[in-house]
């Protein structure tokens, strides 16, 4: 009997001391460890929405939100704004949805004082919009900046997330959403907080309104080491790692649309290149610019259009996310940032239309129309080919083509032609394959892709070995199999041979 009695006991005190450490690592798994070979996270491709009023654009127009659903944007931060109705907060969530991203909500915090009761009402909304579906929710927003201390930010943390997280168990909750960087903040929250957060957040921007582009260019370099210390404080304090968000981030908070850089091409596209490349290359797990529509900085004009920085983020998801492309930053903290130049994939295009015009190409059959070279879309530098399809029938296959003349570079057998074609609507389901042809009008060509709606769609026809004279032409052709009288516009850009 003592015997037994003497087992039990040291086998209480093995379990006392062995199941809250193990319960604690199941909860809260330890991040795997950041790398140059860690997956660049599709979250980075984020935006917020401003609600600024209830006539929000994005709210009251659909043509915006197909335009957001168009640039794969993967998450969506979301204030709500006191003086607007709690149907605002509804129609805001539905709208995230139907955009197929996923929520990041602004929650009341600390300054509040009924902030349990009114994210109840926020949480409760979005349970019955998204279901189980993972949502993220954010305590404040930019706290700090109100006087809020890190003590007293933890404590109002400690109240509210407890009862939240019950309300919301398959939630992610985030602190401490600070308005910069602020490595003695994020120690003191991370010391007290309990719950632990599940990831942690805080805002980027590089400079102010009147400092010159130069300086707003080189503090991006400023982000990786606020990454960097990040980390090593959560290593510190908690022996593992956590998520981080950068929930809101552009050059400047006060920028305005006369300060000669929202303006200036080259600065916006130059700057969101280097901005978006920095976060992936530093494997930040969700990033949100600021802010899509109504600001002096939009992804979105007020008629829709994507403005510099919408191409420039639409741009950089095809590369880094779609096609995988090498990464033209490095992850140091050095400022300015170290770019360097990658080159594309297939080869050096032939045809990329830089010269403004249509450098050959024509259309063939009555359903293509308007050929043209044009400066709203663009794969390889600044412009492409549009065309426009209209009245399409199944039985139809349009195609355009350039002539191939002695003295003209040109494909030979085995080697692989490319070309990009970009799909604004997914109103028409429209078929393309590359082609070419030699004297007598004999086609070479492959199996028609579908193209998919919003990314540049990359086709790709490996020649016949057979093909050893120059061919007669080369071009694209098109069907669709639903037959439409919708016109629709096709992009055609950095067509090229390797």
């Amino acid at each position: 009997v003592t015997i037994g009695l003497i087992m039990c006991l040291l086998i209480g005190i093995f379990l006392w001391n062995v199941l809250p450490s193990a319960i604690t690592a199941q909860d809260h798994p330890a991040s795997t460890a950041i790398s140059n070979t860690t997956p660049i996270s599709p979250l980075i491709f984020g935006t917020n929405l401003s609600l600024f009023q209830a006539n929000d654009q994005v709210l009251n127009s659909r043509q915006a939100r197909l335009r957001l659903r168009q640039l794969h944007l993967q998450i969506i931060r979301m204030p709500v704004r006191p003086n607007l109705p709690i149907q605002i907060t509804f129609r805001a969530a539905q709208a995230i949805k139907e955009i197929g991203a996923s929520p990041l909500v602004i929650l009341h915090g600390a300054i509040d004082q009924f902030a349990l009761r009114d994210d109840q009402q926020i949480i409760s909304i979005f349970n019955q919009v998204f279901g189980k579906s993972r949502v993220y929710y954010e305590l404040g927003n930019e706290n700090d900046l109100q006087g809020v201390s890190a003590d007293r930010y933890t404590a109002a943390w400690n109240d509210l997330i407890p009862p939240l997280r019950q309300q919301a168990p398959n939630a992610q909750f985030i602190g401490p959403v600070n308005f910069q960087f602020n490595n003695d903040y994020l120690a003191s929250f991370l010391r007290q907080a309990r719950p632990r957060p599940d990831l942690i957040s805080w805002h980027e921007y590089t400079c102010d309104v009147s400092h010159p582009k130069s300086e707003c260019l080189a503090q991006i370099g400023n982000w990786t080491g606020h990454i960097q210390k990040a980390r090593a404080t959560m290593q510190h304090i908690l022996n593992t790692t956590l998520p981080i968000m950068i929930t809101e981030w552009n050059y400047s908070p006060n920028a305005t649309a006369n300060d000669g850089k929202s303006s200036d091409y080259n600065f916006m596209s130059t700057w969101t290149r280097v901005a978006l490349e920095t976060l992936a290359a530093n494997r930040v797990f969700a990033s949100m610019q600021y802010a899509c529509t109504e600001t002096s900085l939009p992804l979105l004009d007020r008629n829709n259009e994507l403005t510099t920085q919408g191409k420039m983020l639409q741009a950089q998801y095809q590369r880094l996310i779609v096609e995988k492309w090498p990464l033209a930053i490095a992850a140091k903290s050095s400022s300015p940032p170290q770019v360097t130049t990658t080159t594309q994939p297939t080869g050096t295009p032939v045809f990329s239309f830089e010269d403004g015009s249509r450098s050959g190409w024509t259309g063939y059959g009555p359903s293509i129309s308007q050929l043209q070279n044009s400066s709203a879309l663009a794969k390889a530098g600044t412009h492409s080919l549009k065309l426009s399809l209209s009245n399409l029938q199944s039985g139809d296959f349009p195609y355009l083509a350039v002539s191939l003349k002695p003295g003209d570079s040109f494909p030979r057998g085995n080697q692989e032609l490319s070309a990009y074609v970009y799909l604004p609507s997914n109103t028409i389901s429209v078929q393309a394959r590359l082609f070419v042809t030699d004297a007598h009008d004999h086609w070479s060509t492959d199996t028609p892709v579908a193209l998919l709606p919003g990314i540049w769609n990359r086709l790709r026809f490996r020649l016949p070995a057979s093909i050893t004279t120059r061919p007669n032409q080369l071009g694209l052709q098109f069907n669709s199999q639903q037959g439409t009288t919708i016109p629709t516009a096709l992009y055609v850009d950095a067509v090229g041979w390797s």
